[in-house]
């Protein structure tokens, strides 16, 4: 019998057949598991673009008149004009007066019925933060900048929160 087995797996076929199950078993869950880290960072990025883009395009948009913020009524993006629609826009004080919420100085209309996070980070002037955070006890990708406009008789600092919900990653 052991002589048998012996001669069983001397056989270069069986060899062959055995090493590659093996390199099956150890190869396919390690592949899989580096196209979907790799897929993942990749999502990331792209949404952070994403929202990076339509910061700029709200950037483009805003004005300041007597020291206050002026916004258009409808945005370019349809999305932030539709109620609840998954993506939202708001700037914030970008000085914190306690350790409260922030308080809001433009909303988008997208964002008329949600309330705004509470826990938001505030970068520094010209830097930015891509974070997820919990609203309305759903996921949800958060880019923050912080910008200084400067008005007619003194600089307006504020943070452009673009909020965005997490589901439609999670779907795929």
């Amino acid at each position: 019998m052991l002589k048998r087995l012996s001669v069983f797996f001397n056989s270069l076929k069986t060899r062959i057949v055995f090493s590659a199950f093996l390199m099956s078993l150890i190869l396919l869950p390690v592949v899989g598991f580096t196209i979907s880290n790799a897929y993942e960072r990749h999502m990331n990025a792209s949404i952070k673009n994403e929202l990076k883009a339509y910061s700029y395009s709200i950037l483009a948009v805003t004005e300041i008149e007597n020291n206050q913020l002026l916004m258009p009524e409808y945005l370019l993006e349809n999305q932030f004009n539709v109620n609840q629609s998954g993506l939202y826009a708001f700037f914030s004080s970008a000085e914190k007066l306690n350790k409260q919420q922030l308080p809001v100085l433009w909303q988008s209309a997208s964002l008329l019925t949600v309330s705004t996070p509470s826990e938001l980070k505030l970068p520094g002037f010209g830097e930015n933060f891509y974070y997820t955070t919990q609203l309305e006890n759903e996921d949800h990708f958060i880019y923050s900048f912080t910008v200084n406009f400067d008005g007619e008789q003194h600089s307006v600092p504020a943070t452009l929160h673009i909020v965005k919900e997490r589901e439609e990653i999670k779907s795929l």
